[in-house]
């Protein structure tokens, strides 16, 4: 798949959104509906990745093909890219981007965040 590609690609997981009625604003809770129809907890990661020169292209396209389903863009500033993942809740973080993310060719550092909750503005979806 062609890198530009990468964040076209259809995901079969979806994230189920839920009213949070006590300040009347949405909030994407930690779980998600799964294309099989199972329910199940899942962990977000927010994944900046630092690629050798020239090599982001390349670096997006196997970890989209090959590593996890994830959205995946080019980024500005110190990284190249980001990678939003969502693992199940049994798979551990650490050792998905030490095992996964770190053997991908062509990448040199990461920078690794956990993500709880997302929140929108009140009223907007």
């Amino acid at each position: 798949m062609a890198a530009a590609a990468c964040a076209i690609k259809k995901y079969p997981q979806m994230t189920q959104m839920a009213a949070d009625d006590a300040d009347g604003g949405w909030a994407i809770t930690g779980r998600r509906l799964c294309y099989d129809g199972r329910e199940g907890l899942m962990k977000t990661l927010i994944v900046q990745i630092k690629c050798k020169l020239g090599e982001a292209y390349d670096v997006a396209a196997f970890v989209v093909d090959n590593v996890a389903q994830c959205q995946i863009y080019s980024i500005s500033g110190a990284y190249d890219l980001l990678a939003i993942v969502n693992l199940e809740d049994d798979v551990d973080p650490g050792v998905f981007v030490n095992k996964r993310l770190h053997s991908v060719p062509g990448v040199v550092e990461t920078n690794t965040m956990i993500a709880f909750n997302a929140f929108t503005p009140s009223g907007k979806v």
